[in-house]
């Protein structure tokens, strides 16, 4: 064979190789495009670091997670929540006065009247309740009554230091014909053992038993204004029903219960979110997938992964495990939940379902045993060749 057939037949081998390799490049990207999720991207970068759609693919990674920001569209929609000892009256609007006594410091009251109003007012209007001020014509009323005193003693060398409070007070929802609804309040932190004295910048400040910050005068001794004004005892005489406590899998909630039950899974505060999480997991776990794994799988990226208490962020995943193969198009979401747990803080990194994690729900919901232990290329390869072969329509 002569020297120049040779030539030919070398460059003619290499073209095709570089044609098939374009071609497979292709084919893998325009899976990747179908498929539509992080997980595809992904493996689309992974196999070809350097090709041609490398910007396009991470563009599309990005818009997706800014879209996994914005709540599932099921969720938006907000109807009155009804009033359950009232035989589920609807209420659509509350007039709320927030009385506040604190004689030691008329600054704080002021302060606390203004944020206590603001703090209940966002609270029922996420259930379809608008919250009025008291001076208005309404006939239901909310009537909310605290009386806030700090203690102090002295300190050593530091002087009289206020470092305990108290807090004591009421609350009252009533209407014409209905039975009073009425919760109470009891908060109190006694005075600290310790005080210790910092000075920087010029400035000084006193640390009571080294973690509450205290001073010479008054302070607000609100710990927490929103779980204080919202406390459980009161908003479980508000929403809980033996109805709906009682329901049998396969009784359809009322559409406002549901409405409610999905608004507050996706709600930051851990009360609402865990008592819709367990009115889903007992009753509605098995509903139209496209209704539960978005408002899973928004939850479990926005917030159960930042809590501290585990139980929340369980319950997503009992959720998705019980759904088992229904659940299949939150696979990808997993995926890159598992991807993410690197910059998660160590105490985070499993979640503990009876010794289980986030890829033994996987394993369940797809199906498939990955060989290696949080191996996530093998899972990315898997999910997109499973695609791929049109199982996933």
């Amino acid at each position: 064979m002569k020297k120049g057939q040779i030539i030919f037949i070398q460059t003619t081998i290499f073209l095709l190789i570089v044609l098939s390799s374009c071609s497979l490049e292709n084919k893998t990207w325009n899976f990747a495009k179908s498929n539509n999720d992080i997980s595809s991207f992904e493996y689309y970068i992974e196999n070809y670091p350097y090709g041609e759609y490398l910007d396009s693919a991470k563009k599309n990674i990005s818009n997706i997670r800014e879209s996994q920001k914005e709540k599932p569209l099921i969720i938006s929609k907000i109807l009155s929540t009804p009033i359950a000892p009232w035989d589920n009256k609807e209420c659509k609007e509350i007039c709320l006065q927030l009385s506040i006594s604190a004689p030691q410091s008329e600054k704080y009251k002021i302060e606390s009247k203004e944020k206590g109003f603001e703090i209940v007012k966002q609270y029922f209007e996420s259930r379809g309740i608008k919250v009025l001020p008291i001076n208005q014509n309404c006939e239901t009323k909310l009537l909310v009554n605290l009386k806030m005193k700090s203690f102090g003693a002295s300190y050593f060398n530091f002087g009289y230091l206020y470092t305990g409070y108290e807090i004591r007070g009421t609350y009252v929802l009533k209407a014409d014909g209905q039975i009073p609804i009425k919760g109470s309040i009891f908060k109190e932190e006694p005075i600290a053992k310790q005080v210790e004295k910092k000075t920087q910048y010029g400035g000084t400040t006193y640390k009571a038993d080294l973690i509450r910050t205290v001073g010479p005068k008054p302070f607000s001794p609100f710990p927490n204004l929103i779980s204080l004004l919202l406390n459980k005892d009161f908003l479980s005489k508000l929403w809980d029903t033996p109805d709906l406590n009682s329901l049998l899998p396969e009784t359809q909630l009322p559409e406002y219960y549901m409405n409610y039950v999905y608004r507050s899974f996706c709600s930051p505060e851990l009360y609402d979110r865990g008592r819709a999480s367990n009115i889903i997991m007992s009753h509605n776990f098995d509903r139209n997938p496209e209704e539960i794994i978005p408002l899973i799988t928004y939850n479990l990226s926005n917030y159960c992964l930042r809590d501290q208490n585990i139980k929340y962020r369980n319950l997503g995943f009992k959720v998705l495990e019980k759904m088992g193969g229904n659940a299949i198009d939150a696979v990808p979401i997993l995926i890159e939940l598992i991807a993410s747990r690197n910059t998660i803080s160590s105490t985070n990194h499993y979640i503990d379902l009876k010794n289980n994690n986030i890829e033994d729900v996987l394993e369940t919901i797809s199906g498939h045993k990955n060989e290696q232990m949080n191996d996530i290329s093998s899972w990315r390869a898997w999910w997109f060749n499973y695609k791929k072969s049109g199982q996933g329509k």
